[in-house]
């Protein structure tokens, strides 16, 4: 096993300790003797990265005390092996997203055309934003309170400050993403549940919902959505809401959806200079947590850190290594390196993936997601939807909304290519190598950066 540890060891100074952890740490050594060893991957994408990546090497550098090459076999079960849909989901629990716990009101840093929206929301809820005090909620509050506009413009942050202020006053609210909203309804659909899912969306105070416009298309999930809405609405209970665009510009929503959304107030936001958010919050919480931070290292914080939930993870974490309450850069800057580096290897993201797997088939990221039918549109399509779900554990609704297509249309493509990839079909396995070499490529860059 000495052997087999340094080979490892020698693995990650070739392709970094993050592509090491995940694709040669986590095999599991079944049995070994002096000349050979057992190994069993987990899943059809780590067997094809042991040949393309591993046995390569193995023969000049995974060898005995006598320098005799030491030889790897791979489970046999393992070689044909790839994660299966399950026939049977688990059914999920119907329990609210949970929300940032320095998402409040009083953190919100509205800019000039934001202040009405703001203070219109806090006294809504039944906050003086003044005083920062609560106050008594309005008895004639409009129904629903709908805020909309474009993306970073604090939406998100609006209503979950929204949730914290209802529950301080006692009330019961359910606060969820849209999507969130449709898997609840598929799954209560699919396992019979769909008693328990009404009680727990119709027996609360409040309904908050975020992103409304990924309903767009989804008839059962509308068709639910404005039972919910109408049991919530006659009977008094607020309903909160939020899009990237007005009621009327949606698309997609069916007209009696649209006409509702428009019975309450609706509150506009506008984009913000994240920098100048950004600045107002790290004051904010450094001098919460007592801190005297140089100005390099709070320029060095704005330039790596910028939206508000990164930065307050980086200045909690220096609050929790510095052994003192001055912080200089040049004493905290491995502990930011860090963060750094973390953040850019979790950011293999959906876009990320559909870009290297377009460079792969020569084709736009937009040709993918459009509604062409060609084939050199719907292959790519395919292996685009079986890598973000294999890959990056989406869930087929989120997917779906991608590409604009209904979740089992989502599941159908992703089991033909298992399917194929099963029958060891010859052009399907060249594009996984190929795709896999890309992302893996594409790792290794982003860690090498930052190194």
């Amino acid at each position: 096993m000495e052997a087999w540890d340094k080979f490892i060891d020698f693995l990650e100074t070739k392709y970094g300790k993050v592509t090491t952890d995940k694709w040669a740490r986590t095999l599991k050594v079944l049995r070994f003797d002096a000349c050979n060893i057992f190994i069993k991957s987990n899943d059809f994408f780590q067997t094809q990265w042991i040949h393309e990546y591993i046995l390569p090497l193995a023969k000049e550098h995974f060898l005995d005390s006598n320098g005799k090459f030491i030889r790897i076999h791979i489970d046999s079960d393992e070689k044909k092996k790839i994660t299966k849909i399950p026939s049977k989901e688990v059914a999920v629990n119907f329990t609210s997203d949970s929300i940032f716990p320095s998402a409040t009101i009083d953190k919100f840093y509205p800019n000039e055309e934001n202040t009405f929206s703001h203070r219109a929301l806090a006294k809504l809820f039944g906050y003086n934003i003044d005083s920062k005090s609560l106050t008594e909620i309005p008895e004639e509050n409009p129904n629903p309170v709908y805020i909309y506009g474009p993306k970073g413009s604090g939406k998100t942050h609006l209503l979950m400050a929204a949730k914290a202020l209802l529950e301080a006053h006692g009330k019961n609210v359910f606060y969820v993403n849209a999507d969130t909203f449709t898997d609840h309804v598929v799954h209560a659909i699919r396992f019979s549940k769909m008693d328990t899912f009404r009680r727990t969306y119709r027996n609360i105070d409040a309904l908050i919902v975020d992103d409304i416009e990924v309903l767009s298309r989804k008839s059962a999930t509308q068709e639910e959505f404005f039972h919910t809405f109408n049991t919530l609405q006659t009977s008094g209970r607020m309903i909160i809401l939020s899009s990237m665009f007005s009621p009327r510009k949606l698309e997609g929503i069916e007209e009696r959806l649209v006409s509702r959304f428009e019975w309450g107030i609706l509150l506009s936001t506008h984009q913000t200079n994240q920098k100048d958010i950004c600045k107002k919050i790290m004051e904010d919480r450094v001098l919460s947590l007592g801190l005297l931070i140089d100005s390099a290292t709070k320029e060095y914080l704005l330039t790596n850190f910028p939206s508000a939930d990164l930065l307050t993870g980086a200045i909690e974490a220096l609050s929790k290594s510095s052994i003192s309450d001055t912080v200089s850069l040049s004493g905290v800057k491995p502990v930011l390196d860090k963060l750094v580096k973390q953040r850019l290897l979790d950011g293999l993201n959906s876009d990320k993936v559909l870009e290297e797997i377009a460079k792969v088939f020569g084709i736009r990221v937009i040709d993918m997601q459009s509604k062409a039918q060609t084939r050199d549109c719907v292959l790519p399509r395919q292996f685009a939807m079986f890598f973000l779900r294999h890959e990056l554990k989406m869930p087929f609704m989120k997917i779906g909304f991608i590409f604009k297509k209904d979740h089992s249309t989502v599941m159908t493509s992703i089991k033909q290519i298992e399917t194929l990839i099963e029958k060891n079909h010859e052009e399907t396995l060249y594009y996984i190598n190929a795709i896999v070499r890309s992302l893996t490529k594409l790792r290794n860059g982003l860690e090498a950066a930052h190194i």
